[in-house]
C-alpha cells in the first residue's frame, strides 16, 4: 500500500474521505495494523484508526482533515459513512485483513455496503491464512477478475484447530 501511495500523484485536498482503507475484523487487530502503518507519517501521509476504542468526535475531526489511510473495523466505518462523516467514493485501494474472520463473524452485509460505496475502479486485496468458501464467494461476486495467490499448501494442516 505504501508503494501505491508513493506512486500516486498528489490528490486534491478536500476530497472528503480516505483514499485507502484497511479493514480488520477486531479493534485489537485494527490498532495493531495502525501502529504498523504509522511510519507513513514520515513520508507525509496521514493515517487514522477507526475503532470502538477511539473518541468518536476526535475521529470525526480526523476524517474531515483528509486522511490518506483509514484502518478500521467494519462497524465503525459504516457508522461514520452513515452519518456522512466520510465519503468512500474516493477510496480506491481497500485491504481486507483476516478476510476469513470478517465473514466468519457475519460482517458480510457490512463489507458489501463498504464495497458498494467505494469507487468502482478500486483495487481490493484480501488476506487470510485460511481462505474459506465465504470469502472466496465474495471475491468471485464483488471483485472484477479476482486473482488468488497461494503460498504453501492449499489444505489446512491437521494441527490447526479453528
Amino acid at each position: 500500500m505504501i508503494q501505491h501511495v508513493l506512486a500516486q500523484t498528489a490528490i486534491n485536498e478536500g476530497r472528503g474521505g480516505p483514499v485507502r482503507l484497511v479493514i480488520a475484523p477486531t479493534r485489537k487487530l485494527a490498532i495493531q495494523i495502525f501502529v504498523a502503518a504509522h511510519p507513513c507519517k514520515a513520508v507525509g501521509f496521514e493515517a487514522t484508526c477507526l475503532s470502538g476504542e477511539n473518541n468518536y468526535h476526535q475521529l470525526e475531526i480526523q476524517l474531515s482533515n483528509d486522511v490518506d489511510i483509514a484502518v478500521c473495523t467494519p462497524g465503525r466505518l459504516i457508522q461514520h459513512t452513515g452519518e456522512q462523516n466520510t465519503d468512500l467514493h474516493v477510496s480506491f485501494f481497500i485491504v481486507f485483513d483476516k478476510a476469513d474472520r470478517l465473514f466468519h463473524l457475519s460482517f458480510g452485509p457490512q463489507i458489501n455496503s463498504v464495497i458498494d460505496n467505494c469507487r468502482p475502479g478500486r483495487q481490493t486485496l484480501m488476506f487470510s491464512a485460511i481462505f474459506g468458501s465465504l470469502p472466496e464467494k465474495f471475491a468471485r461476486e464483488a471483485l472484477n477478475n479476482p486473482l488468488k495467490l497461494t503460498a504453501g499448501t492449499t489444505k489446512t494442516p491437521t494441527s490447526i484447530i479453528q
